[in-house]
């Protein structure tokens, strides 16, 4: 619990968003933690940014991922499938084994947002490899990928949230 207070604004997107009926919109904030009071408070600022993920090597992978290859997402985690292209797949968009390896570099992008530094990529995190290993190991194949943080306006299709969310 902290010292951070968020705004009837701020509670009432939050309770859009999330789904909170009244009592859980009155009963909730004095619960949450300065972390998620800080994720509300900057929630408009996740689409200011896009998070990267670039093959630069593929050796055996199954959906054929090949150098620039890139997964595009929000800074909120949501896939932008039209910015996505990944191996043979291109209407998939993405190999979720190669994604699950983001998820250190989606929690420290979104601190870094939530903290209001300049460039929210971190420090020493630049690249991932995809948690399937070679063939000749016992499994599939194997994708490296260069991962980064743009600034750069979302597209929020309509419908993928509550009405009066994001405005």
């Amino acid at each position: 619990m902290g010292q951070i207070t968020l705004t009837t604004e701020e509670l009432d997107r939050a309770a859009k968003l999330m789904g909170w009926s009244e009592e859980q919109k009155k009963a909730l904030p004095s619960r949450l933690t300065d972390y998620q009071k800080r994720f509300i408070r900057h929630w408009p600022d996740f689409f200011n940014y896009k998070i990267i993920q670039e093959v630069i090597w593929s050796s055996h992978c199954p959906l054929q991922a090949k150098p620039g290859d890139k997964i595009v997402y929000s800074a909120l985690g949501d896939l932008i499938p039209e910015e996505s292209g990944f191996g043979n797949r291109t209407t998939f968009g993405y190999c979720f084994i190669c994604v699950m390896a983001m998820l250190p570099f989606f929690y420290t992008v979104r601190d870094r947002i939530c903290s209001g530094v300049d460039d929210p990529n971190p420090a020493g995190i630049d690249y991932v490899k995809c948690i399937d290993i070679e063939p000749c190991l016992g499994g599939t194949g194997s994708v490296f990928c260069k991962i980064y943080c743009v600034k750069s306006k979302v597209k929020v299709t309509p419908g993928l949230f509550r009405e009066g969310v994001l405005i």
